[in-house]
């Protein structure tokens, strides 16, 4: 402060002092009639070192003055200048003593210090552009890590858990020290895990903890997560948390992350792994091992309280990679409870942790312990009552004296919760006096069948009604909760005035009611006491109290005007949700709205309703609208009411409710499918051509690999892309789970197969051996084997467990495509470039059998489930089928009008699919050998085909960078449609396809909003009125975006302008025809349209040809 007081000082100084230069040189202009050019140089360069002075002393005073002050260039200038200037006005205020003024410089005195004052002028003015340009770059790295999303509620905060329980002093003792002596020590492992049962005191330790080091200054960061309590339980804020933190107690890490969130904008939305290894590991690794703290710890409370117990395990073992960083010693402080897949993770990283057991502590301990928290919080309790009420009403000295406190402990051991329940529950005076509370806690120490009951059983022998508020998905405020509930909040307030002991109830009535412990819910809906309700009159039905919420969820969104169109009056149709602040939606949307709306179907389906009913049957065809449209519906929600409607089919009943929702200035009806075609999704992220893709044996998950060197899983029931891996140096061909799934392998043009595991992602071994492209692998069922098919015209089969290769199989002359094992693993087939496929008695590595018949390369094969017969795909344009006993065709498929890549059969194998290079998909019944379905929706060659293993899901790989989801469940798929081999769709009307013209009617005399329609198509100067944004992707109004096109009805591209063509749009007539040709500037195209005076034909890409030869006279 003082050296800041000081520099602030300097400033002024050198500031008076060039205003006193700028008076005197004043001085000698008014005094000299022919004053000298060096006096008017001297008095303009002071005024222009004043103006600089000035900006320095308007920035000293702002936010960033810090900054300046610590600026060295600016001190050293300041001073020269202060030292400079004082002398030059010493010499000008002594040749004003004459009595003829005289200028005591000489010319060359005066160029010297010109130089000089221009120079430090010159050097501060530069230092504040560096020192500004470094606060904008501050700013812009602030808004990009501002992008780092965080759960609310999960970091420690002194402050804010002021009222959250600590240790209690002389508690705990041993526990603590064991704790911080892990944590402060130089070497040890990188993980403590502190386990144990509900209710023993995890995550009082872990504030405990968290506050001694935070008082070290050693806490990096902290999670507690907290299951309902919204983003709190999420594994996919997790990462983004704890690095937010790190950056603020570790600066230099600040640009690393920063670059990491701009070379990955949607880093939020990545994996757990993706979110570690590029917020945390990388940024970490790049600081500097000098000047970083020694150590920092993260405490990591309540593992098990996490949204999927699966990532659990995953987070545990990137915890664990923390023992490889070089520049700091990241150390994770975890709880949580015992559950399985936590067990199995902290197995996956043996020898790589420290634990404690807080359920194994000797009981002596225990008791000690609680005996210390009880008699303190007592006699507190004591002390604060006996202050309020008369002298006769106070409580004696003793009380409750040693022999009740007993009780309690015994009452408690092994559950702190126990303890800390009891003294909120006898503190609480709404209850009566702490000797009433104290009687009726101790009446239930030999009644009580478990330690909860004894928690809780005082409590909630005051009231009865608590199941909304513990089986609520997310908290609400008392307010939310009797607007939900259609109670008033005066009845809500009086029943939780009994409830202070187990929940947490601000006096804020807009806050939160939280749950203080999970253990008070799962006591509450203990099956057990369902069946003793006589004994449990409390006890809470789950499925009746989720039934009874989704219908006042319902209920609620029913009333008035609670929900409509655009409820948060965006008014644009195309508004980006991004351009859309918390503030707007939280105005419009009030919390109890919010919450019926996201959680109304999770309590429907949580009441188990039976059979099929109109909820269902409109959830399911929701959830085709969503799946088809949810990108646009996230990137910009009022699409909802636009394109996800119209472009929905004729018979959707989310279409059918909604009609009257229709764009007003759009004529229905568009040419649209009259029912949902069997394609469920298109699932885009790759960035080149799709190699292949599998199923996982739950068929939960859809696994693909790329050109772009990566492989990428998919959540089959939402499309989320929720994990990428990289590792290959090549093109990735091939990719095989394990039949238990927690393995998966890939295959690459880099020569290498990779094992993966499945909940880490982590490559856990690589198998070099092929001296050319490994182009398929396949897992044995019982995982012990894999077998690999490569350029180099063999077949290696691997030992998994130690990755050693077992045998080369060498009999084929050319590139070996695909290798597929039996279902018993003791047949393996390999098909090649030489056309043939050979079977392989796994067991002696002999070829028992080469199958002939294929007139080009073979490139691939399946067994059947059973065995007995094998398919094999061809470049000839055939699919054959062979009986494995004989090695005899069977069958031979024709319908592809090009090469056949991939063959895949379903669980029963009554159900053939196949990929071609003709942009298909074909279905065939193998009984029959006939083709009852060709799917048409590729835009380009279609590589790999896989069904799940229920055989309802058929997924497709395509040059066209998408995998395409098919729903095949229907036994229409095993028949032909009216005696054909191949039908186009299995809606009743034609499909859109890449020959029809898609019509869209605009009515011109409608006034889409907001601004006003333009009246009939005429030529303009500027694009405005009804258009197309440049990607052809939005129809736009006056530039505004208003409704999204799907790719298939996107405009044709005709014509490609001169660079810097100005934006264009005209209305040209023909004899026969009107259409449209619009085009952008820079370089951009023309988009030709048929239209009359209220109809604009969108024509297809595929219709460029055409479309370009009719109207090349344009």
């Amino acid at each position: 402060m003082a050296d800041a007081l000081g520099f602030a000082a300097n400033v002024i100084a050198v500031v008076d002092l060039s205003i006193k230069v700028g008076v005197l040189c004043s001085v000698y202009c008014a005094n000299l009639k022919t004053a000298p050019r060096d006096v008017r140089y001297i008095l303009n360069e002071a005024d222009r070192l004043t103006a600089t002075l000035k900006d320095v002393e308007r920035l000293l005073a702002g936010p960033n003055g810090a900054k300046i002050e610590a600026s060295q260039n600016v001190r050293c200038s300041v001073v020269d200048c202060q030292l400079l200037l004082g002398e030059l006005a010493a010499k000008l205020e002594q040749g004003t003593r004459y009595e003829r003024i005289m200028w005591p410089l000489k010319k060359e005195e005066v160029a010297d210090i010109l130089k000089k004052l221009e120079r430090y002028r010159a050097a501060i003015s530069l230092d504040l552009c560096v020192n500004q340009t470094a606060v904008l770059l501050d700013v812009h790295q602030e808004i990009v890590l501002a992008k780092l999303r965080t759960a609310e509620g999960a970091t420690f905060d002194p402050h804010a858990d002021a009222y959250n329980a600590r240790c209690h002093p002389g508690t705990r003792v041993d526990i603590l020290q064991q704790i911080l002596t892990w944590g402060a020590a130089c070497d040890g492992e990188c993980i403590f895990w502190l386990n144990g049962m509900a209710g023993t005191g995890k995550s009082t330790i872990s504030r405990t903890v968290a506050q001694s080091f935070a008082g070290e200054g050693m806490l990096g960061a902290s999670f507690f997560f907290k299951r309902g309590e919204g983003d709190r339980g999420r594994v996919a804020f997790f990462f983004t948390t704890i690095a937010a933190q790190l950056v603020h107690q570790l600066p230099s890490l600040a640009p690393h992350v920063r670059n990491a969130i701009e070379a990955e904008p949607t880093i939020n939305e990545k994996s757990a792994k993706d979110q570690f290894d590029k917020l945390i590991a990388d940024p970490i690794e790049k600081l500097p091992t000098h000047s970083q703290p020694s150590a920092m710890l993260v405490v990591v409370d309540a593992l098990d309280e996490c949204d999927s117990l699966e990532h659990a395990r995953l987070i545990i073992h990137l915890l664990s990679q923390a023992k490889q960083f070089t520049s700091i010693r990241l150390k994770f402080f975890v709880t949580s409870r015992p559950e399985l897949p936590i067990r199995l993770g902290f197995k996956d990283i043996s020898g790589k942790y420290e634990d404690l057991v807080l359920h194994q502590i000797p009981k002596p301990v225990i008791e000690h312990d609680i005996t210390e928290f009880l008699q303190d919080e007592l006699a507190k309790i004591r002390q604060d009552y006996n202050k309020s009420v008369t002298p006769s009403r106070q409580l004696p000295p003793h009380w409750p004296g040693t022999d009740h406190i007993q009780k309690l402990v015994d009452m408690a051991v092994p559950l702190f919760i126990f303890a800390a329940t009891v003294c909120r529950f006898i503190q609480d005076r709404r209850l009566g006096s702490p000797e009433k509370q104290l009687t009726k806690t101790l009446e239930h120490q030999t009644s009580r069948k478990s330690n909860l009951d004894a928690t809780y059983l005082p409590v909630l022998d005051q009231l009865l009604v608590v199941g909304s508020i513990v089986i609520l998905t997310k908290p609400l405020s008392t307010s939310s909760l009797a607007r939900l509930l259609a109670v008033s909040s005066n009845a809500i307030e009086d029943q939780l005035d009994l409830l202070h002991a187990v929940l947490s109830i601000p006096s804020d009535p807009s806050l939160p009611v939280r749950l203080l412990h999970l253990s008070f819910r799962d006591f509450l809906v203990d099956p057990e006491k369902g069946r003793e309700q006589e004994r449990y009159p409390f006890w809470v039905d789950e499925r009746e109290t989720h039934e009874r919420l989704a219908t006042r969820c319902l209920q609620l969104l029913s009333t008035g005007d609670t929900l409509k169109r655009d409820v948060c009056g965006l008014r644009l149709p195309g508004t980006r949700r991004s351009e859309i602040d918390q503030q707007t939606i939280g105005g419009s949307l009030p919390p109890e709205i919010q919450y019926a709306c996201q959680y109304w179907v999770y309590h429907w389906k949580e009441s188990k309703p039976e059979g099929v009913s109109n909820i269902s049957t409109f959830l399911r065809d929701t959830r085709r609208v969503i799946l088809n449209h949810c990108s646009i519906i996230d990137a910009s929600p009022l699409q909802i009411y636009c394109s996800a409607i119209v472009f929905a089919p004729k018979q959707s009943l989310v279409r059918k409710t909604f009609l009257d929702q229709f764009p007003v200035w759009l004529s229905p009806p568009l040419r649209v499918d009259s029912d949902w075609d069997t394609c469920l999704q298109t699932l885009e992220g790759h960035g080149r051509f799709i190699s292949s893709v599998t199923f996982s044996h739950d068929s939960t998950l859809l696994a693909s690999v790329s050109h772009d060197r990566t492989i990428k899983f998919w959540d089959v029931a939402t499309g989320t892309c929720i994990a990428t891996f990289r590792g290959h140096d090549s093109i990735v061909t091939s990719i095989s789970f394990s039949h238990n799934s927690t393995l998966f392998a890939s295959a690459s043009y880099d020569r290498t197969i990779k094992l993966w595991n499945t909940a880490t992602g982590a490559c856990t071994e690589t198998f070099k051996g092929h001296n050319s492209s490994v182009n398929s692998i396949v897992l044995s069922h019982d995982s012990t084997l894999l077998a690999s098919a490569s350029g180099d015209n063999t077949v290696k089969l691997w030992d998994v467990a130690t990755g050693v290769c077992t045998a080369t199989l060498e009999e084929h002359s050319g590139i070996v495509n695909s290798v597929a094992f039996s279902r018993d693993s003791t047949l393996l087939a390999s098909a090649s470039y030489d056309r043939t496929i050979k079977l392989w008695a796994v067991a002696t590595r002999v070829c028992i059998e080469t199958l002939k018949g294929h007139n080009s390369t073979v490139s691939s094969v399946a067994f059947s489930n059973d065995s007995t017969f094998l398919a094999s795909a061809s470049y000839d344009r055939t699919i054959k089928l062979w009986d494995v006993a004989t090695g005899t065709c069977t069958a031979t498929l024709v319908g592809h009008n090009n090469s056949v890549n991939s063959v895949a059969l379903s669980h029963d194998s009554t159900l053939l699919a196949s990929a071609s290079y003709d942009y298909t998909v074909k279905l065939w019944n193998v009984a029959i050998g006939t083709c009852t379905v060709t799917l048409e929706e590729h835009d380009n060659n279609v590589n790999s085909v896989a069904f799940s293993h229920d055989s309802t899901l058929l997924a497709s790989a395509s040059y066209d960078h998408t995998i395409k989801l098919w729903n095949v469940a229907s036994d229409s798929f095993l028949y032909p449609n009216a005696g054909t081999s191949t039908i186009s769709s299995l809606s009743s009307t034609p499909p859109i396809s890449s020959t029809s013209a898609i019509s869209m009617a605009v009515r011109t005399e409608a006034q889409p909003p907001p601004t006003p329609a333009p009246g009939p198509f005429s030529q303009r100067a500027d694009c405005w009125g009804f258009g197309l944004s440049e990607d052809g992707a939005w129809v736009t109004w006056e530039s505004q975006r208003l409704i999204w096109l799907p790719p298939s009805f996107h405009p044709v591209v005709a014509w490609q302008f001169p660079e810097n063509h100005r934006q264009r749009a005209a209305y040209y007539p023909n004899d026969d025809i009107s259409y449209v040709a619009s085009s952008w500037y820079e370089g951009c195209v023309v988009s030709v349209f048929n239209i009359d005076p209220i109809r604009i034909i969108v024509v297809p890409f595929r219709r460029i040809s055409e479309m370009c030869k009719r109207y090349s006279t344009i």
